[in-house]
């Protein structure tokens, strides 16, 4: 195999992702494991929603963001058996990004 190097045009150069340095990420004060699953009605009773509109609160609860969509994922991958629809085993499953920290912000940053 061999490699070539590919010259961007100006358009596609403007297009590339630049992000700027940020402040180091914090850990939510809480363990998203330990967190009851949704079908549990008490969770129903002592959960409240919150609406947020302020791009900078989204930002600062980016960790908390990625791990609970890898919690979501994790926790999807044990609930459904890949084995009885005669597909192959997620491979680590407890490792699965499905959205991953650029993308996220990529969201936050471009996103109405």
């Amino acid at each position: 195999c061999t490699m070539s190097t590919v010259k961007l045009s100006r358009r596609d150069e403007r297009m590339l992702s630049k992000r700027a340095r940020s402040q180091p990420l914090s850990e939510p004060c809480y363990d998203l494991e330990l967190v009851p699953n949704a079908a549990d009605a008490r969770l129903a009773e002592a959960s409240c929603v919150a609406y947020v509109d302020d791009r900078d609160v989204w930002k600062a609860q980016l960790t908390e963001l990625l791990l609970l969509c890898n919690e979501a994922a994790w926790r999807s991958a044990k609930r459904h058996d890949p084995a009885a629809l005669g597909l192959p085993p997620p491979a680590a499953c407890a490792e699965a990004k499905p959205l991953v920290l650029e993308y996220i912000l990529d969201r936050l940053d471009t996103d109405d």
